[in-house]
């Protein structure tokens, strides 16, 4: 079986391989996004918090996820690709069908940490994959379309996965098992299909041994941080207080339309997921020409002011999780995750104007950890604990309100100094 795919020809074998790994990346952000889903069920079930909700939907996996990626893609490098992406989508989903049996917090936690960990294989090795798989001159599109499903996954995954939540509601009945266990169940066996898939369909391709780019020591490229600490210091913290409103509003809009509005939590999913997709997409569309358009007055630019332009946008939408109506919620999740793309687009196009090229792909790594440890890890919980202060039909509504005025404000003065300091070092040179 194998080899059934050899019929289309090498061109059709590639592009199969880009198709399953792009599968799996869909799974991949349902499965570290469904909990967001059932959590109303979960919480009911197990008698959880939403803080401790909060640290399972974003501590546990963010933190994990973060600063394991590195060293298992450094150890990816010398691995085979395929079993190493196999081995992780069998963690991910043995861990997710698991979940189905969680008697409470404990377990839950350290089962979202091996979600965290079989994810963490997923990019690094599907990524190189596909550089082994294409010439350079035609690994772009099979790169953006990768990319691309992750971009669409921040908020599709809260469609798809509302979607798996109304097939459990309907078996669950017949089994006497809650729906968000047979959610679990269902993920987890999905995953673990695909995972055989995978190894019986794709095999490893040769790997394209390159020059090697000469790179800065880790003492060069901390005495480089230290130089220029006064841009990137507000840089790496304003992105990650930014994005923790976005994140956190991500993580909760569902339980508020379910606590607040009445609607189920299936439906509550895919109404965010559609609101919050179609923005995304746009913003990711939108900002780049934005930066561009600054860039053409004011070279190198157009990042920064782009993040800036964003962050001041986004306190539009802070206080649209109190709306009387799901449609301000839905607007309000909009407006937020266009401004949310920006942390997307607009990022690595700054590292590579400012930064030398020895040491942009360690920057952009730093940037994405403190995306996630500050923005994901402490986002949802820290919004969550500040809820449960003002009760539990509007408290969350609050207690992102309250993050969002504090973290957002914080964000644009951050990019304020990174505007300041990217003056002075035009001045100094």
């Amino acid at each position: 079986m194998r080899n059934w795919i050899r019929f289309s020809g090498a061109s059709g074998r590639r592009w199969y391989v880009v198709l399953v790994l792009c599968v799996l990346y869909v799974l991949s952000y349902v499965d570290r996004m469904i909990l967001v889903i059932i959590a109303p069920g979960v919480s009911a079930s197990l008698g959880l918090s939403d803080t401790q909700l909060g640290l399972l939907i974003g501590t546990a996996f963010a933190l994990l996820y973060a600063t394991i990626g590195v060293p298992i893609a450094q150890w990816m490098d010398a691995r085979d690709r395929r079993w190493g992406i196999v081995a992780g989508v069998l963690l991910w989903s043995a861990a997710t069908g698991a979940s189905g049996l969680a008697t409470g917090f404990g377990s839950l936690l350290v089962l979202r940490a091996g979600v965290a960990i079989g994810e963490a294989v997923l990019t690094p090795a599907a990524v190189s994959l596909i550089a082994d798989l294409f010439p350079a001159n035609r690994r772009t599109l099979p790169m953006s379309i990768y990319a691309a499903v992750g971009a669409m996954m921040n908020m599709g995954a809260l469609i798809l996965g509302g979607f798996a939540l109304r097939i459990a509601e309907t078996f669950a009945p017949t089994y006497e098992v809650e729906a968000w266990r047979v959610v679990f169940f269902l993920l987890g066996g999905t995953g673990t299909l695909l995972a055989i898939l995978f190894a019986m369909t794709v095999r490893e391709p040769t790997r394209i041994i390159e020059p090697a780019d000469p790179t800065a020591s880790v003492q060069d490229f901390l005495v480089y941080l230290r130089q220029r600490g006064a841009f990137y210091i507000p840089f790496l913290l304003g992105s990650g207080l930014a994005t923790m409103f976005g994140l956190s509003l991500a993580s909760w809009a569902p339980m508020i339309l379910v606590r607040g509005h009445g609607l189920e939590p299936a439906d509550a999913a895919s109404f965010v997921g559609s609101f919050g997709l179609v923005a995304g997409l746009v913003g990711t569309l939108l900002w780049p020409g934005f930066a561009a358009l600054i860039d053409r007055r004011r070279p190198g630019r157009g990042p920064i002011y782009g993040l800036t332009t964003a962050s001041i946008l986004a306190f539009i939408f802070v206080f649209f999780p109190m709306s009387a109506t799901p449609l301000g919620v839905g607007i309000g999740v909009a407006g937020t995750m266009g401004c949310l793309a920006a942390w997307g687009a607009l990022p690595p196009l700054l590292v590579q104007y400012y930064a030398p090229g020895r040491m942009r792909a360690r920057i952009v790594s730093l940037h994405l950890l403190c995306v996630s440890g500050i923005g994901y890890a402490l986002g949802p919980p820290l919004a969550a604990s500040l809820g449960e202060m003002w009760g539990a039909d509007r408290g969350l509504a609050i207690g992102l309100v309250i993050c969002g005025t504090v973290t957002v404000p914080a964000a644009i003065v951050c990019y304020l100094l990174c505007v300041r300091a990217m003056s002075r070092l035009a001045r100094d040179t």
